[in-house]
């Protein structure tokens, strides 16, 4: 659950999920909690760019070949840093989570940011990294229903797969 709350920090923002994991900490016995990273630091620039690559090549499929020049012609710092921090250090780290299960950690921090286009590309993404279309649609769902239970207003409709 830590690693998933924080894999969608990139998209809720890390204040929010430094709130929710303290949250968490307060609440987890003493012995279940992390005390080391549980991603190596010794682990080289050029291997998290390589597992960022791949990831994202993996969440984006034949698409990628256009949303990465796409990302790198709106802002080349917004391409590096999506390609090797988002996807290199954050979203390709396996050990906890998988593929699937960080898919649904994007889709569920994409839906109450009201942003269809990002959710479009992760809810077929989700699909590439293993779910089926029933578990990203229920996913969907849930991540729907909260967030008009908690008042979150969207402004454009939440496409479906």
């Amino acid at each position: 659950m830590r690693d998933g709350i924080f894999k969608s920090g990139l998209i809720s923002g890390y204040l929010k999920v430094n709130d929710a994991l303290r949250s968490l900490y307060e609440a987890t016995p003493e012995e279940l909690r992390d005390t080391e990273p549980l991603r190596d630091p010794t682990q080289s620039k050029e291997e998290v760019a390589a597992a960022g690559q791949a990831y994202f090549d993996s969440t984006y499929g034949d698409t990628a070949s256009k949303v990465q020049p796409l990302l790198q012609s709106i802002y080349p710092d917004l391409e590096h840093f999506t390609i090797k921090i988002g996807y290199g250090y954050v979203y390709a780290f396996m050990g906890v989570t998988s593929a699937k299960e960080t898919s649904f950690a994007m889709i569920s921090a994409l839906i109450p940011n009201d942003t269809p286009r990002q959710v479009e590309w992760h809810l077929t993404g989700a699909v590439r990294n293993g779910a089926t279309v029933e578990e990203v649609r229920g996913v969907r769902e849930i991540a729907l229903k909260i967030a008009i239970k908690a008042g979150v207003p969207l402004k454009n409709e939440v496409p479906d797969i």
